[in-house]
């Protein structure tokens, strides 16, 4: 229990140092769904508490403890959040925590470089590979020019669309989709037109 509640004081500390204080509003509108939705952000939020690093107890600014039913409630939560963490044997079926010992990797991969080495020597020379007529035009020096920089980047001409062109675009598809194109027809009723 005396360990619980100390991880809990730390948990409490760090949430302290990571959550935003109440003067300082998140700018962006992640941060800001975040910080509204974190209940636990909005019961601590409430609280403007002080610690030193050499007191393990977190204190408020007018220098009370906290209440019980607090402490309780965060270590209810803390509880809750270690009860959801996965087993060790449920971290290794899924490859996150490995099974075998460091002598047993070692093993497996010196297996590995030892089929990957017989299977290079193995490998078939440029020479074998012309004879066979897998490499047909097969050259050993490749000749290099100098060419011009010039605008490598391609033309565009979406960009220049104005909206009657775009909406032309739209109308000949959906008359495509409409006349031309074969769809079955329990299929029909599927099929989906842009917007004129």
């Amino acid at each position: 229990m005396a360990i619980l509640r100390k991880i809990g004081r730390r948990f409490v500390l760090v949430l302290r140092r990571l959550l935003p204080r109440k003067d300082v509003t998140p700018t962006g509108g992640l941060a800001g769904k975040v910080a509204r939705r974190d209940t636990l952000a909005m019961r601590l939020g409430n609280q403007q508490h002080s610690c030193t690093d050499d007191d393990d107890s977190p204190t408020n600014n007018d220098g009370s403890h906290m209440s019980d039913s607090e402490k309780t409630a965060i270590k209810t939560n803390l509880t809750r959040r270690l009860s959801q963490r996965p087993t060790k044997s449920e971290l290794e079926q899924r490859n996150i925590l490995p099974q075998e010992s460091a002598e047993d990797r070692r093993s497996e991969r010196e297996k590995v470089k030892r089929q990957l080495s017989r299977k290079l020597s193995m490998r078939p020379t440029v020479k074998e590979l012309v004879e066979r007529k897998v490499l047909i035009n097969w050259h050993e020096y490749v000749e290099v020019y100098e060419v011009q920089n010039y605008d490598r980047r391609g033309d565009k001409p979406w960009t220049r669309l104005t909206p009657a062109d775009k909406a032309s675009i739209r109308k000949e598809l959906n008359e495509f989709k409409k006349n031309e194109m074969e769809v079955h027809e329990e299929s029909r009723h599927y099929t989906r037109y842009h917007k004129p």
